[in-house]
């Protein structure tokens, strides 16, 4: 695993994708505080801690995803950012088809003691179209 270094809240969306696209679940889950949480999937309980993530983003991999971004606003406060992010996510499901998924995500982000940023809450489903 590379720990990835995001200089800014928006990179860290970057370079997620990135990592997911290149099927680096590790180098991907290794952008969130030990601590975070991931609502992986609309009404179902968030996956908890890098282990459960770094599980979560294992299953995304298995598409091939291309990550597209499209940030709408970061707001930050000192070492706490919050970012809103409308997001498209292409693949193609193992059976070969193709599968695309989109949202407008809400994230809340943390600088850490090297002053790089990680995902703390990640909410993909987060607003509403």
């Amino acid at each position: 695993m590379t720990a990835l270094h995001a200089s800014t809240p928006e990179s860290v969306l970057s370079l997620l994708g990135t990592a997911l696209a290149e099927g680096r679940p590790d180098d991907a889950a290794s952008l969130y505080e030990p601590d975070a949480v991931f609502f992986y999937a609309p009404g179902t309980a968030p996956k908890t801690g890098r282990d459960e993530i770094r599980s979560a983003l294992a299953d995304l991999v298995a598409i091939h995803p291309t990550m597209h971004n499209d940030v709408l606003r970061t707001v930050v406060v000192g070492d706490i950012a919050t970012v809103v992010n409308a997001w498209r996510i292409d693949g193609t499901r193992p059976d070969g088809r193709p599968i695309a998924m989109s949202a407008v995500s809400t994230d809340v982000l943390r600088r850490r003691a090297d002053d790089s940023w990680a995902i703390l809450i990640d909410d993909p489903w987060g607003v509403s179209r």
